[in-house]
């Protein structure tokens, strides 16, 4: 029983690393402002959406010491997520609109917002490591 919780939780952060890569290839993409952000935001998605699924499967695998610390984790994954498509939308939109990058100042505004969030939720991954650690080493 041990053994399939432990595997679940790890699966979810190998989850956790994928996710963290495709985010980062949008980002760089978003920041760099290439013409592959469409595909690296596609990534992105499914990224994230994979994610979602490992996290109800950690969850449901238990223990319940876990399941504050994994929401808490998902829960910063979700938001940063969700600052990249608010993102990766600004920026397209203003692209339709003008055909050229979002300005600078935008630009700036979401590298900063990104990088706050991304520091979140590395926070919230160490929290939860650090808790599956204790819990697992029993």
């Amino acid at each position: 029983m041990q053994d399939r919780r432990y595997e679940a939780h790890l699966d979810y952060i190998r989850g956790v690393a994928r996710f963290y890569e495709a985010a980062r290839e949008v980002r760089d993409a978003l920041q760099e402002q290439r013409k592959d952000a469409q595909e690296a935001q596609r990534l992105h998605i499914e990224a994230y959406s994979a994610l979602r699924e490992l996290e109800g499967a950690a969850e449901f695998a238990g223990p319940r010491e876990l399941r504050e610390s994994l929401r808490d984790l998902h829960d910063h994954l979700r938001k940063y997520s969700l600052q990249i498509d608010e993102w990766y939308s600004a920026a397209k939109m203003y692209v339709e609109e003008t055909g050229e990058w979002m300005d600078t100042e935008d630009h700036r505004r979401y590298v900063s917002s990104c990088a706050a969030r991304w520091s979140k939720a590395e926070q919230a991954r160490e929290r939860f490591l650090d808790k599956a650690h204790t819990v697992f080493a029993v």
